[in-house]
């Protein structure tokens, strides 16, 4: 598309949003070709400007007056009939409720056998209907009905010891992202995935790889490494994979089905700086044991750019940045930025909820909002470095911890 087609498209969209948007100025989105790749540059300010949506806030469960109890959550999966599916990743299980937040079900729960997982990182739609499980380590893909009924494992397709991260259905095929771990003179060497691998265990197109060193002789690790890519991607509508693989750079590469790179949306941003106390709450994060001996987290200078990419109905993303998750305005729960199926930077869009972004979780799915109210506190007992700690720390930190619950709202535009 050239600069032109973007201009006249921008216009004709402005004066179809601009009731319900505080129009600022910006530059147009330009497109360059790099190396036979397409790159959309956007500028560092929306072309819409910034739009405030205050969504309606439909349940609670889990507080101190209900008797739904979590331990940590992690994804919530919605449904077609609007079924909330919440991933307890501490008691190793997931709570159904309906639209209007009634308990129905509980399925899978911990363990090794059939529809049993434990250290569960994530949960997604799998083929056919049923819901997946990622089980983190050993990595294993637990499969279930939406009632609970085992629906057996997914091979992983690699051999050895293999750490999953994510997953995601891609034009009716698993798309994984995950790590072969292997052990040589006191080092593990992770070699990284994002790969189709089919329902056989047959390793399909791979988009992306990566690989690193963490070297267990002299107990120091990098951020960076500890906290890769393979949690920062998303597969959207149209059957295209975004992902930001990169930790200080705004760029989102975005492929096609087939693994071909359709094109990288960037925008002009500059991270955020870390000051000497966000350093200290990094590091309280990472806390690593090894063999009674604590490791040290060396801590990256900035945040990290793109946090989490949320795909929309309309072939759109939503991208929380850095300043979005940690750093909103007052009255603002959290904020995003929002790009068309071009690639173009549309509009800001800012949450007016209650709730605190230093405790408090956040996570889009489709036409909803779900805030998980003490996160922050819960998943300091279940952190990726908390797995070398002592049991009693753990259960000290348990006690103190109030009540976890989680908020559905619904968006209204």
């Amino acid at each position: 598309m050239s600069n032109l087609a973007f201009v006249a498209r921008r216009a004709a969209l402005a004066a179809f949003i601009c009731a319900f948007a505080v129009v600022g100025p910006a530059d147009a989105a330009q497109e360059q070709v790099v190396d036979g790749v397409r790159h959309i540059r956007n500028p560092a300010e929306p072309e819409m400007g910034v739009v405030v949506i205050e969504p309606e806030r439909m349940w609670e469960r889990g507080d101190e007056d209900d008797d739904i109890m979590f331990g940590v959550t992690g994804t919530v999966l919605c449904d077609e009939q609007g079924n909330a599916y919440v991933l307890d990743r501490q008691l190793s299980e997931i709570q159904v409720f309906d639209e209007n937040g009634e308990w129905l079900r509980t399925i899978g729960r911990e363990g090794e056998g059939p529809g049993e997982f434990q250290n569960a990182a994530d949960i997604f739609f799998s083929i056919g209907g049923s819901i997946g499980v990622m089980q983190l380590f050993p990595g294993k893909i637990v499969q279930m009905t939406t009632d609970g009924d085992p629906a057996g494992t997914y091979p992983l397709g690699h051999d050895g010891f293999v750490q999953m991260q994510r997953a995601r259905l891609l034009d009716g095929q698993l798309l994984l992202a995950g790590s072969g771990n292997n052990r040589a003179n006191g080092k593990m060497i992770r070699d990284g995935f994002l790969q189709i691998i089919s329902p056989d265990g047959e390793l399909g197109t791979k988009f992306a790889s990566w690989s690193n060193e963490l070297d267990f002789s002299t107990l120091r690790f990098e951020e960076i490494d500890l906290d890769g890519f393979s949690r920062h991607w998303t597969v959207g509508t149209q059957n295209r994979v975004f992902a930001a693989q990169d930790w200080n750079s705004y760029a989102i590469t975005v492929w096609n089905a087939d693994g071909s790179i359709d094109r990288i949306i960037e925008r002009d941003y500059k991270p955020k700086e870390r000051d000497d106390e966000r350093r200290s709450e990094v590091k309280d994060r990472f806390q690593i044991n090894i063999n009674g001996r604590n490791a040290e987290v060396l801590t990256e200078e900035y945040e990290r750019c793109v946090n989490e990419i949320y795909p929309r109905p309309n072939g759109y993303i939503w991208v929380r940045n850095d300043r979005g998750a940690l750093d909103p305005p007052d009255g603002i729960l959290t904020w995003v930025d929002e790009f068309d199926a071009e690639g173009v930077y549309t509009r800001r869009i800012d949450f007016k909820m209650p709730g605190d972004i230093d405790r408090d979780a956040v996570g889009f799915t489709g036409d909803r909002v779900f805030v998980t109210k003490g996160w922050a506190d819960a998943a300091r007992t279940l952190g990726p470095g908390r797995r070398g700690t002592q049991d009693e720390e753990e259960s000290e930190t348990e006690e103190l911890a109030e009540p976890l619950s989680v908020i559905s709202y619904r968006i209204v535009e």
